[in-house]
């Protein structure tokens, strides 16, 4: 259900690692390099609200004292090939923006076995978003939060009149006004755009992840063709881990690899949660889909003759249209809490780094030593 209404979202509101293998690929920054995008900063995003703090915390149901600094940063890009103390710099990024960082687009690859795990653990106990932003063309950011909503176009045969766009919605006309005056492309060249390697787990960790578009991806899960037996097996179940959770039990047969195709948007985990805090307005908006695609063909059985008035459903389009960005709302407000809560949780006052990163490379080494 929760797939049915991300696809819905989007069609309507607009809306493992190499486990073993110790040094990274020849070519690139031996490292990750962690970079601000600048269109993510939040003196940017207010756009979309009006340049107003209340409706930035209207929108995400967050206190009003709750807001962001102006200069923090909603996204990071991370380029470059993984090597250890990778985790660490990322931590670094996270404490400098106070817990406002939500998302991370991958355009990296390498293996480097325990900073893998260690980073994906940080990535998914931290509660942020991954994304891919692969292509042909320039990469470029997308707010993480809400999309433009569009209405039906008009028909090519008269069938129905054009529908105006929805002017009356002033958050949508805010967030059209933010990409026409924002430069959204991403610092990274088109053919070195690419997620290779440990960065497909590393995709996989985020509580939501989009690869907006497929080209560049590793199509065999980050596996080198030449990884032995133990490699796949590991990197298998820690995917596994990351999409459901669950490990295998011990005897039980590996699950297949995933990647950025096979995988699903949303984790299991995050699945579970957005069905508890969302759960009318997933509903709600799958039904009143189920009731338009039902009308549609029974109006294509009649081949939409020129009796039959089309336009009497652009009412029924409009309203999926306002509980499509509902649920979107629910659905930003939902991750964005949870993920302010777990900064709280590990910085009340302030992030100890060194604490936060030993913690994660247990984790990691722990479930290395489990998966051997």
């Amino acid at each position: 259900m929760i797939r049915r209404a991300s696809r819905l979202a989007f069609a309507f509101a607009g809306l493992g690692i190499g486990l073993l293998a110790l040094v990274g690929r020849p070519g690139g920054a031996l490292a990750l390099e962690f970079q601000c995008i600048e269109a993510s900063k939040y003196k940017s995003l207010m756009r979309i609200f009006q340049d107003d703090p209340a409706n930035f915390s209207s929108y995400f149901s967050l206190p009003r004292d709750q807001r962001p600094p102006a200069d923090a940063c909603r996204a990071l890009i991370a380029t470059g090939t993984i090597a250890k103390g990778d985790t660490r710099k990322f931590l670094e990024h996270v404490s400098q923006n106070k817990g406002w960082l939500a998302v991370i687009y991958l355009s990296h690859s390498g293996l480097a076995a325990e900073e893998e795990v260690k980073l994906a653990t940080a990535i998914r106990e931290l509660g942020l978003k991954t994304r891919y932003p692969g292509g042909t063309g320039p990469a470029r950011y997308a707010p993480d939060f809400a999309s433009a909503a569009r209405l039906p176009p008009p028909s090519s045969t008269n069938a129905w009149p054009a529908v105006p766009p929805p002017t009356a919605n002033p958050f949508n006309r805010a967030l059209n006004d933010y990409y026409q005056v924002t430069q959204v492309n991403l610092p990274v060249p088109a053919d070195q755009n690419w997620c290779r390697d440990g960065c497909v787990s590393l995709f996989l960790s985020g509580v939501h992840r989009y690869a907006m578009w497929k080209t560049g991806s590793d199509p065999q899960g980050g596996v080198p063709p030449t990884a032995d037996p133990q490699s796949l097996r590991l990197r298998a179940l820690w995917q596994h881990h990351l999409d459901t959770g669950q490990n295998v039990a011990s005897g039980a047969s590996v699950p297949p690899l995933l990647n950025m195709t096979s995988s699903r948007p949303t984790p299991a985990f995050s699945v579970q949660l957005l069905r508890t805090k969302c759960g009318a307005d997933i509903d709600a908006t799958a039904g009143l889909q189920d009731q338009i695609k039902t009308t549609v063909d029974e109006l294509s059985k009649r081949n939409f003759d020129r009796f039959v008035r089309i336009d009497t459903m652009m009412p029924r389009f409009e309203t999926l249209q306002k509980v499509t960005a509902r649920l979107e709302r629910c659905i930003a407000g939902t991750y964005e809490r949870e993920r302010l809560a777990k900064f709280k949780q590990r910085c009340a006052s302030a992030c100890e780094i060194d604490r936060m990163d030993e913690e994660f490379g247990k984790l990691a080494r722990e479930f290395i030593d489990k998966a051997k």
